[in-house]
């Protein structure tokens, strides 16, 4: 099975998520290897940090890595439909 990197910016655990984190991320495992990678968060205006943090994150990916971008503002997909596209996901690329 490949590995599922998480790439986060700042701390991946807020008091307020840390036991949902640790209940998804056990779930993830049983997909394989969870790997976190933490870059540091960087205090300015929101269009510097957005282009420093894109820049950040794509130095670390690879030519055949999957990208998944979660956002608040973007498609919601209950637990079922996003494990089925993880799978995909998982079968198209190297890593995810």
């Amino acid at each position: 099975m490949r590995d599922i990197t998480i790439i986060a910016i700042g701390g991946k655990h807020d008091s307020d998520l840390k036991s949902a984190i640790e209940r998804y991320e056990t779930r993830l495992r049983l997909l394989g290897g969870v790997r976190w990678l933490l870059l540091p968060s960087i205090a300015s205006d929101i269009e510097a940090v957005r282009q420093a943090e894109s820049t950040s994150i794509r130095r670390k990916l690879l030519n055949n890595d999957v990208v998944v971008l979660l956002d608040e503002r973007g498609t919601e997909l209950d637990s079922k439909a996003f494990a089925d596209k993880l799978s995909q996901w998982r079968e198209l690329a190297g890593r995810v």
